[in-house]
């Protein structure tokens, strides 16, 4: 019996793939059990190799795609990565490069090719860099020369629902969610609509649950709810007992039961978000 007389699509995305090894058994049994049906790949990590076959096989049942990085401690080796604060600052103030942002756009894509041996289902971005100023403009331009219009990635606008006490979730639109929406459509790129999942990592199995409960009942259509599961082995990465405890509730039966109930079902991204009609005239240059 289901508590609402309609039903809408949701797409949920595994972020963090190659992160650890831990994280990426994870998300390889959410997508076994159909929990999710969509992971973000972190290209940059010296586990992404290794692990990007398991992707590959993945991406026949769900949207695999790109994390798009330039705030972790990969991209900080690397060489060009730096704090989440100082990118922040640096893109409001446009003074990041647009050549060396395009530069590392291309780079992540290549790794992400040659080694998952396809184009990425969707871009979104890790820390929700993908938005910010001067790297959503790059990224818009990068995706309308690289690939054409039937085989281009959809972008996840990181657009939260949020009151005005949250601050974090005020300042993860205030990046730039709207630009990014509106660039989207004006160059023909799909997009998702808004973003749930977003949480201080806190509390324990029971208070994620509830947390999943709420965001169900009252995000609308054309969303994307993020989550970030690990093993319980995970001693590396940041939040390591939250992204267990996201794993313990993502996969028990009861979220199916939870997503009848509320008329939702998981599709993947690439069937949800459709490419919007370009007007002559509208696309105009970056």
């Amino acid at each position: 019996m289901h508590l609402s007389n309609t039903s809408f699509d949701l797409v949920i995305c595994a972020d963090d793939y190659a992160l650890t090894p831990s994280i990426c058994e994870a998300i390889i049994e959410l997508a076994d059990l159909g929990r999710i049906s969509a992971t973000s790949v972190m290209t940059l990590s010296p586990f992404w190799p290794a692990w990007a076959q398991r992707a590959e096989r993945m991406q026949t049942c769900i949207d695999v795609g790109l994390h798009l990085d330039f705030t972790s401690d990969f991209a900080v080796e690397q060489g060009y990565g730096t704090t989440l604060g100082q990118l922040m600052v640096s893109s409001m103030l446009r003074t990041l490069s647009p050549v060396k942002v395009k530069e590392q756009i291309l780079h992540q894509l290549d790794l992400f090719e040659q080694h998952a041996g396809s184009e990425p289902d969707h871009i979104d971005g890790h820390q929700h860099v993908q938005q910010f100023p001067v790297i959503r403009e790059a990224l818009i331009e990068t995706l309308v020369k690289r690939y054409p219009s039937n085989r281009r990635p959809w972008i996840r606008v990181s657009r939260l629902l949020t009151s005005q006490w949250e601050l974090k979730k005020q300042i993860i639109n205030a990046m730039g969610a709207n630009s990014l929406l509106i660039l989207s459509q004006r160059f023909g790129v799909a997009h998702s609509h808004a973003l749930s999942g977003s949480y201080d990592f806190s509390g324990d199995t029971y208070c994620y649950w509830l947390r999943l409960n709420d965001w169900i009942k009252t995000i609308p259509t054309g969303t994307v709810l993020m989550c970030h599961p690990s093993t319980d082995h995970d001693t590396v990465a940041p939040f390591a007992k939250a992204r267990y405890q996201e794993l313990k509730v993502l996969r028990e039966s009861d979220l199916q039961n939870l997503l009848d109930l509320r008329g939702v079902r998981i599709v993947r991204g690439k069937l949800l978000f459709k490419t919007p009609t370009v007007r002559p005239l509208m696309q105009q240059k970056l």
